[in-house]
């Protein structure tokens, strides 16, 4: 990513909390798009916060925050930013007694997507991520790795303008992993935000990297793991830029 692409989500002093306590403490950074951001951090950094925050979940405590000019403590014009954000929450849930069509079809319409379109880019997204074939097994027969598949779908169903992924490969198996990566750098007209515990995942795909620790930005800039590096080279590598 450079300066030369739009400009997607900007925060200015940005903070976030649960009551007395504060999570993100004065967060000010920019993300361009459409690329990969890797969102890194220990537990209790405050990337779920971040992400809720980002996906406006919750309205800033203080601060500014804009997702593609729209500023998120407009509750009115955020009902239209929506539709251009697709989600995946860490262990996200569904009524299990949906389709898996059927659970990517009701996705799309909380977008408000296109109702004509509805079905023909759920199974679309489906097809994504392989599971063409479970279209109409109920989400209840699904093992772990099946189920996070069908997360993925959902989020990235209809190519959203912002893709948030918290934790997105948990449960799937390695050849799994490698069609994610795939997947996810193929979205060429999407920003992606990609938070995970897994380093090579962001190695292998992030332009820049957003690094939290203890509510504040430790790093962001651009993605600079050493090229070929072994599983423990890009852990030191990540350990250095937690401040």
């Amino acid at each position: 990513m450079n300066g030369t692409q739009p400009m997607a989500i900007t925060a200015n002093d940005l903070s976030q909390g649960y009551g007395r306590r504060e999570v993100l403490q004065g967060l000010t950074f920019s993300l361009h798009g459409p690329g990969i951001v890797g969102l890194l951090g220990p537990n209790g950094a405050g990337k779920s916060t971040l992400i809720k925050t980002l996906t406006t979940q919750f309205t800033p405590r203080g601060g500014t925050l804009c997702v593609f000019d729209t500023d998120v403590k407009d509750r009115a014009a955020v009902r239209t930013l929506r539709r251009e954000i697709g989600y995946l929450p860490q262990n996200h849930q569904a009524d299990m007694s949906f389709t898996a069509h059927e659970y990517v079809s009701y996705a799309l319409w909380m977008r408000e997507f296109d109702d004509e379109r509805i079905s023909q880019t759920a199974s679309g997204a489906l097809e994504a991520v392989g599971l063409e074939q479970e279209s109409h097994t109920k989400l209840s027969k699904f093992s772990g790795g099946m189920f996070q598949r069908v997360g993925i779908a959902a989020a990235i169903a209809g190519a959203p303008k912002l893709i948030v992924l918290d934790e997105p490969t948990s449960g799937l198996d390695p050849q799994q992993r490698s069609q994610f990566r795939h997947l996810l750098r193929s979205l060429t007209g999407s920003l992606r935000v990609l938070s995970t515990h897994l380093v090579e995942d962001v190695h292998v795909l992030a332009d820049r990297l957003l690094v939290l620790n203890d509510g504040k930005i430790t790093y962001h800039g651009a993605s600079r793991f050493p090229e070929s590096a072994s599983i423990e080279d890009l852990e030191k590598y990540y350990a250095s830029l937690l401040g």
